[in-house]
């Protein structure tokens, strides 16, 4: 998943601790704003 938030930045250390989950929500988010 190459998806960056416009608003928000991915830190690798949060990239690693929940990326199955961040990266299900980050496809959400690029639509709808958390």
């Amino acid at each position: 998943a190459g998806i960056v938030h416009p608003g928000r930045v991915r830190e690798p250390q949060c990239q690693t601790s929940v990326q199955t989950s961040n990266e299900a929500k980050l496809t959400v988010s690029w639509q709808i704003p958390w």
